[in-house]
């Protein structure tokens, strides 16, 4: 997953879609190369989320905004 903003995405962080829990991170930081924060999770089969869905990620108190997307998260791909 892909953060929309600079701030990292941190282990143990809560992952909500439609405002309902649907997974949790397992690991995150900062990427330098993508200037964002970056996240792997593992998300609910269940919630029939797709590549490049939105979701919240809750961590800290706060609600961070973000995107799914399937490994590898470089090079980002390039929409044709």
């Amino acid at each position: 997953m892909v953060g929309e903003g600079r701030q990292p995405l941190r282990e143990g962080a809560d992952i909500l879609a439609a405002g309902r829990s649907v997974g949790r991170l397992t690991s995150g930081n900062y990427s330098p190369m993508r200037e964002r924060g970056i996240g792997l999770a593992l998300v609910d089969a269940d919630a029939q989320l797709l590549d490049g869905d939105a979701v919240s990620v809750v961590q800290r108190g706060r609600s961070l905004a973000a995107t799914l997307v399937r490994p590898p998260l470089w090079p980002p791909r390039v929409e044709e």
